[in-house]
């Protein structure tokens, strides 16, 4: 989960959630050690590993907790960029990859004020 463009300060966005971010970074801090691009905005990431090789699990169980404060958050910081990232690796050989979501896991996600990402490689 990604979070940026929060004009709060990051300590108190990352109290606000009880989470621990990933990583952190500022405005003009080199995207990544060998990139020459910077970072247009600043922000937080936060990994939850896949559970039971389940990515609406993970999700069940690590980002619908936060729906609330999430989005009270957005109602606190208008500014903020909520993002959900899904990376799906394909193998050679495996099957076409997929990724499911309940509907009552998209309803509630339907609710928070964030987007959600896709990619398959």
């Amino acid at each position: 989960m990604k979070l940026h463009d929060y004009t709060t300060e990051a300590a108190k966005v990352h109290e606000y959630l009880g989470l621990e971010p990933t990583k952190v970074w500022k405005k003009g801090d080199r995207v990544s050690e060998r990139a020459i691009n910077t970072q247009i905005s600043s922000g937080s990431k936060f990994d939850f590993p896949i559970e039971e090789n389940n990515v609406a699990i993970t999700i069940e169980r690590n980002i619908l907790p936060l729906a609330s404060a999430l989005q009270e958050l957005r109602r606190l910081d208008r500014s903020i960029y909520m993002e959900i990232g899904i990376v799906v690796y394909k193998r050679d050989g495996e099957g076409t990859p997929a990724v499911f979501f309940p509907a009552d896991m998209l309803r509630v996600l339907a609710d928070v004020p964030i987007d959600l990402d896709i990619d398959i490689i």
